[in-house]
């Protein structure tokens, strides 16, 4: 049975994805110095959080999934230390958590919270919201944090609730809280932090190869405000599921286009920032007196600014949004030629001349083809032929 067990749960936006592309990335060499990831692939670990969210590791043994199973069964051959890392852990009740940390090993479990300041991790929560096609302003995203109905709250975000409620599972001692710093841009410094909480000396395993930054500037996010409800109806008569939402809206619109868009950092503004920045230092008590064990600093959470040039996204003009427009049309459209490039070389002149019909009529090459997705979502519909 592995030694420890440490169930990374969050908060998001607070270099997660960075942390877990790191691990991944670095699987080979923590393996070496003795720990271990269970699963095959980074969406392992999200599914496995999707199970314990659900509760279906609580069913009858027969039921539960064999994504769980399989990683209790990599736990239980570990001799070093386990982690599993997915930031919606935290949105697990108390009996689903209770669930999970005795099935992984009981007083083995140890939690891991990362964290950074209010100031810019809520901006970047109103992102990603966007992201997945909700046109919330980034006033009506921070007034619904109180609303315990939507996903983005602040039991995901505030770190002194999200440790409160799991180290009344294990207990404070046992739950890590670890401070993205502001003082550098450098994020080695947060994988050092992190790694360090793993056992691990600084530098014993190198920090990850910082993949393509996907924030967006304040200009498309605004854009996206605007058209993602929309994008987000046109994927869903095409493909309806969260894994079309996620390629379509997350992969091609934002990451392939979107971050192209010129402009300006996210900001929020001084009167928001000063009532982030009052509710950081409640949050810092509220760790101080729970007394969890802290990798970093707590002043780290402490004095948010906006980054040097940032705009609030209500400070986008018209115009700016007609610019950040033609960057997504036209990139939009790259990204469809990309991927028809092998049906236009099949279609050839002789098709295209004659409106679609090809030499071979409609048993030929130039028969019907199989309807399908695409980039620009042109899906053929029932009863239409395509020209």
């Amino acid at each position: 049975m592995a030694q420890r067990v440490l169930l990374h749960v969050g908060t998001p936006k607070s270099g997660t994805t960075y942390l877990q592309t790191g691990l991944w990335q670095s699987r080979d060499a923590l393996r070496g110095a003795g720990v271990v990831l269970p699963g095959e692939k980074p969406f392992d670990h999200n599914r496995l959080s999707i199970v314990v969210r659900n509760g279906e590791h609580l069913r009858r043994r027969s039921e539960v999934p064999s994504a769980w199973t399989q990683a209790l069964a990599t736990t239980r051959a570990a001799r070093g230390t386990v982690v599993i890392s997915n930031e919606w852990f935290l949105a697990c009740d108390h009996e689903q958590a209770a669930g999970a940390v005795e099935q992984l090993g009981g007083d083995a479990v140890e939690v891991v919270v990362t964290t950074r300041d209010l100031v810019r991790l809520v901006p970047a929560g109103w992102q990603e919201s966007l992201k997945i096609g909700r046109g919330t302003s980034l006033g009506d995203f921070v007034a619904g944090l109180d609303d315990g109905h939507n996903k983005w709250t602040w039991q995901a975000l505030d770190p002194a609730l999200v440790a409160r409620r799991w180290a009344d599972v294990v207990g404070p001692e046992r739950v890590h809280v670890v401070t993205s710093p502001q003082s550098t841009s450098d994020p080695s410094v947060l994988w050092d932090r992190f790694t360090g909480v793993l056992g691990l000396a600084p530098g014993a395993v190198p920090a990850p190869i910082l993949s393509s930054n996907e924030s967006l500037t304040v200009q498309a996010a605004r854009l996206l405000q605007e058209y993602g409800p929309t994008l987000k109806r046109e994927v869903a008569e095409i493909d309806d599921t969260w894994r079309g939402a996620a390629h379509w809206m997350r992969n091609l619109v934002v990451r392939q286009v979107l971050v192209t868009v010129p402009g300006d950092p996210i900001g929020i503004g001084e009167a928001l920032a000063d009532t982030l920045r009052a509710r950081a230092e409640r949050t810092v008590a509220d760790l101080r007196q729970l007394g969890c064990p802290v990798t970093g600093d707590l002043d780290d959470l402490l004095g948010g600014q906006d980054r040097a040039g940032s705009r609030h996204p209500d400070s986008v003009t018209d115009a700016e949004l007609v610019d950040a427009g033609r960057v997504l049309a036209a990139g939009l459209l790259r990204e469809r030629m990309r991927s028809g490039r092998d049906e236009i070389a099949e279609v050839g002149p002789s098709r295209a001349a004659t409106g679609g019909r090809g030499k071979g009529g409609k048993g030929g090459k130039g028969g019907k083809k199989k309807r399908r997705a695409n980039a620009g979502g042109d899906q053929q519909r029932p009863g239409r032929r395509n020209r």
